[in-house]
């Protein structure tokens, strides 16, 4: 509902099991959050005021917007049942939730979370100043940002979208999570993945603007990243006609991307 909100058309849902490197991070704490994860993108690039609304954990947003699908803006909540620490990438932003203040450095009560820029602003240094840019966030934290390096994302140039990522919450990152214990396995997500496709042509229907969606799985042991996906579309003439089996498009590269 975030994404029809937005103006987004397209909207994808992926699995990726994969487990990432853990030497290169923000902070020790987040080692936990490098493995399987559910991802949402969609086409559409968040403002300010969708900042807001998001950190605004329990508050109804969207309540003196009634044009707007999710109407009270508390659907975002419900990431909460898979993961402890729920991000995402849009624009030049980075962004990182972390009601417990146990994984992301900085994150206090007051501020339950962080937001980096991951781009480099226009410098109008010259050439013969001595003064030297940091290095890009990407090349300081490589591990950190590697997971986000998909849907035609580079985590280094402004991202025309918006990825949101949910690490599922296992024995290793419950223990002390004080929202929910109950761990989220591969196996929850897919069972979760093969019902929402069974409704996705009807949900099509309550939407304004979204027009495709599409199902992704990368695999644990995909060294390149292949998305393997399953397509619904507004403009169909059966439900037989929606599933198409293991279509296999790069993995950093939208249709926009290989156009330009």
């Amino acid at each position: 509902q975030n994404a029809d909100d937005a103006g987004a058309s397209e909207f994808s849902l992926l699995l990726n099991k994969k487990q990432y490197s853990r030497s290169s991070l923000l902070s020790n704490t987040m080692a936990s959050m490098q493995g399987p994860s559910l991802y949402c993108y969609n086409n559409a690039i968040f403002k300010p005021h969708d900042f807001e609304n998001l950190a605004r954990i329990g508050q109804g947003s969207k309540l003196d917007k009634l044009q707007t699908t999710g109407r009270f803006g508390l659907g975002f909540n419900s990431v909460y049942h898979y993961t402890s620490v729920p991000s995402f990438v849009s624009g030049d932003h980075i962004v990182f939730f972390d009601p417990h203040t146990s994984y992301v450095p900085r994150a206090t009560t007051q501020k339950p979370g962080l937001k980096l820029r991951f781009t480099r602003k226009n410098s109008n240094l010259s050439k013969n100043s001595n003064s030297t840019a940091s290095p890009p966030l990407k090349e300081r934290f490589r591990d950190q940002f590697k997971p986000y390096e998909l849907f035609g994302n580079d985590m280094s140039s402004y991202y025309n979208g918006t990825l949101f990522r949910l690490p599922l919450r296992t024995s290793n990152n419950s223990l002390k999570d004080e929202i929910k214990r109950t761990t989220c396995s591969i196996d929850t997500i897919t069972k979760l993945l093969e019902d929402f496709q069974s409704v996705a042509v009807q949900s099509l229907l309550f939407l304004r603007n979204i027009q495709n969606i599409r199902v992704y799985v990368i695999d644990e042991d995909d060294p390149k990243n292949e998305l393997n996906n399953t397509i619904i579309s507004k403009n169909v003439a059966n439900e037989e006609d929606v599933f198409i089996d293991l279509v296999n498009p790069p993995s950093d590269e939208t249709e926009e991307t290989k156009e330009a």
